[in-house]
């Protein structure tokens, strides 16, 4: 049990922190090469024929790029950057 306490603490860090998205970004292609995998490689393997497979399969693209680009979008303070989303160094250049 302890490690599906810590997984559930890690999830309940504040949403703003890289880590937690870091986290769900690769549950997000994790899910995905399961779903390639047993839809296009082996489909012995599929768990249902239902068209709401393309739905999720859709679904979890989508939020491993927005995690994607929320990730990239932060500076190493956690502080989100702009519309431009632009990396602001740690030190000032002189």
């Amino acid at each position: 049990m302890a490690p599906l306490r810590e997984a559930l603490d890690l999830l309940s860090v504040n949403i703003n922190d890289v880590k937690v998205l870091n986290v769900w970004s690769m549950l997000g292609a994790s899910l995905m090469s399961t779903y390639y995998r047993a839809t296009y490689v082996d489909p012995s393997q599929r768990i249902c024929e239902l068209k709401w497979t393309k739905t999720v399969w859709i679904g979890i693209r989508i939020t491993d790029r927005l995690c994607g680009a929320w990730s990239s979008a932060k500076d190493g303070k956690g502080k989100l950057v702009g519309e431009k989303k632009e990396l602001i160094p740690d030190y000032d250049e002189h």
